[in-house]
């Protein structure tokens, strides 16, 4: 399995001079996967079939920053994965190499033919594509899955549109309704349409240790481009990036409005924890919503809750 980060000049280039970034043919998803939700499992898994019937590499395609992010750079967060994320679920997904191409002006203004003829034929040798029933691309969003499949048809590859899957309800899985069910801390619901805990990563920064003076010191983040959650306290699990070890953990997440922070941070309290975290990189699963944030009229108070957090969300995470 492999992860190549490039560009739109330097996989045409690599297309047309035969550089190692050839993979030699083969089945290619495309899409954004913020998420990676069940719906994009899907559309990999049937990719996967097809890769392995014709013993042929399955790539996944996608794109950094996310085009909306580029078009809208105005617009606040509204990640579910970044690109590293995005990555393990797209390889534990069944992809055998993901490409991360960069969204820049030149891909923004590439027309859907050349991005056909110089990407997917020129540098990835495609055989088969699966893509979503309503995808589209190049300049102008111009491209469809209708072009592909006129451009397969003098190219030589096949083209499969899926209908993304649906849940029990009948609701198609979308990476809105994940963002949805997270603004309001409904993690269960959120959890269902991912197939999977919800995840984010941050490093670690300095925050005013009061936490610790009160014997529940916290491990501070930002959650910069990932979608802001419901403010409030949860249960979770942490995972200090180069362990194979996950902590239960309570965490806060907003303005705390006994302090009036400026911006919304993430504190995680590591149960039964101990060592300088400062710098490092933590992955956070958030499990479960037990509150909302609230200011409370004394420090005593504050305190109390607190704890009972902590001891809740052990219980939660047993």
């Amino acid at each position: 399995m492999s992860y190549i980060q490039t560009d739109y000049r330097a996989l045409a280039h690599a297309g047309q001079e035969g550089l190692p970034l050839r993979l030699g043919g083969g089945v290619v998803a495309i899409g954004n996967f913020d998420g990676v939700h069940r719906g994009h499992q899907a559309l990999l898994a049937c990719e996967r079939k097809v890769a392995d019937t014709h013993h042929e590499p399955l790539v996944a395609l996608t794109f950094s920053p996310h085009p909306r992010r580029f078009f809208q750079p105005e617009l606040p967060p509204f990640l579910l994965s970044d690109s590293v994320l995005r990555r393990d679920y797209l390889l534990q997904a069944g992809a055998d190499t993901v490409v991360d191409m960069t969204f820049d002006s030149v891909l923004a203004r590439t027309e859907a033919i050349d991005f056909v003829t110089h990407i997917l034929v020129g540098a990835l040798h495609v055989r088969h594509i699966v893509v979503g029933e309503n995808f589209t691309f190049g300049a102008g969003r111009r491209g469809n899955v209708d072009l592909l499949r006129q451009m397969g048809q003098l190219h030589g590859f096949e083209v499969t549109g899926m209908t993304l899957a649906a849940d029990l309800s009948g609701q198609r899985v979308s990476s809105e309704r994940v963002r949805e069910a997270l603004r309001h801390g409904h993690m269960a619901t959120a959890e269902d349409l991912l197939g999977r805990p919800w995840q984010t990563r941050g490093e670690v920064i300095r925050g005013d240790q009061r936490g610790r003076e009160w014997g529940f010191p916290t491990a501070n983040m930002l959650l910069h481009e990932f979608l802001p959650p419901a403010f409030g306290i949860y249960a979770a699990r942490v995972q200090v990036e180069g362990s194979a070890a996950w902590h239960k953990a309570v965490m806060s997440f907003g303005k705390r409005p006994n302090f009036l922070v400026p911006q919304p941070l993430l504190e995680a309290h590591i149960l039964d924890f101990e060592g300088d975290l400062y710098g490092r990189m933590l992955r956070v699963e958030w499990r479960d919503y037990l509150r909302p944030e609230k200011r409370f009229a004394s420090e005593a108070l504050l305190r109390a809750a607190i704890a009972e957090d902590v001891q809740r969300a052990r219980e939660l995470l047993l």
